[in-house]
């Protein structure tokens, strides 16, 4: 898989690992579902961060996770459920103690060319803040 631009992945605590990829298609995706276009996707993400951060989540890390599966070759290359990513985000500390928050918004921010710490304003705590 291309681990450059846009990669990351979930570490769970049972060692296995969820490739996240926000390349082209995952982008296109994330457009769809927030009614935007590439040029508004940013001011999207920040409105929504702030208001509704588990949503932004479920919407970021969905398709993300199903790139990534069908990069990574698995067997499994359906969209997690939200069910799912919670799981995965509780796994790893929760919203506000787990690293995959601001996992997930670098690896945004790197797809789109921007810098995470000027992406959006998380709550502070272990990890979740942007540009961990």
């Amino acid at each position: 898989m291309n681990k450059h631009a846009g990669y990351t992945e979930i570490k769970l605590a049972d060692g296995s690992t969820v490739p996240l990829k926000f390349g082209m298609w995952t982008m296109r995706e994330i457009c769809k579902t927030w009614n935007t276009d590439l040029s508004g996707m940013q001011a999207v993400a920040d409105s929504l961060l702030k208001k509704d951060p588990f949503t932004a989540m479920f919407d970021m890390i969905g398709p993300a996770a199903q790139y990534g599966a069908v990069e990574a070759g698995k067997e499994d290359t359906s969209r997690p459920s939200e069910m799912t990513i919670s799981r995965w985000i509780d796994n790893t500390g929760g919203m506000i103690g787990s690293p995959v928050v601001g996992q997930v918004m670098d690896a945004f921010a790197n797809a789109m060319g921007t810098d995470a710490t000027a992406a959006a304003e998380l709550p502070a705590g272990k990890g979740a803040r942007p540009g961990k």
